[in-house]
């Protein structure tokens, strides 16, 4: 009986070592993972924030050009205003009706007002030549506008990309 005894004591050492070494095992491998997990998250997180960075640089010097830009723009806007300091607001300007209707149908797509290839009645322009001045000149200005914007934009989309 003595044996049987020993043998439960010894099965019950056994098994109480077993499940405490299983359960260290068990609490072990759970408290690596989590760190292995928490370190993969972490370069993940690290290398994001990089390339965020990298992006916002670009970003910034695009905004830096984007904005010498709008204040060249600027300066044309004035340079515009200049033109009435230079040109005579005159009716009797040296702009023809053909002219005229050239430069409507080049600056809006539409004609001033439909003539027939026989009528030569001169009459005096509906515009001065300081007004077509203005006109071309704010085109001009708008069309840099548009520009910028479009190379901004396209810039950003590049460097969206590459990230």
């Amino acid at each position: 009986m003595l044996g049987i005894f020993k043998s439960l004591i010894s099965a019950k050492k056994t098994l109480l070592v077993g499940s405490l070494v299983f359960t260290v095992g068990i609490g072990v491998g759970v408290y690596l993972t989590n760190k292995l997990y928490t370190v993969i998250k972490v370069t993940a997180l690290e290398n994001e924030l990089k390339r965020q960075d990298v992006l916002n640089k670009k970003t910034i010097v695009n905004l830096k050009k984007f904005y010498i830009g709008k204040v060249n723009t600027a300066k044309s806007r004035v340079v515009i205003k200049k033109v009435k300091d230079y040109v005579k607001d005159n009716r009797a300007c040296d702009i023809n009706d053909d002219t005229e209707q050239l430069l409507d149908i080049s600056r809006t797509g539409m004609s001033d007002a439909t003539r027939g290839s026989d009528e030569r009645i001169s009459r005096l322009a509906s515009i001065t030549q300081r007004q077509q001045i203005e006109s071309c000149a704010r085109d001009g200005v708008q069309y840099q506008e548009l520009k910028l914007h479009y190379d901004a934009l396209k810039q950003f989309i590049i460097d969206s990309r590459d990230n």
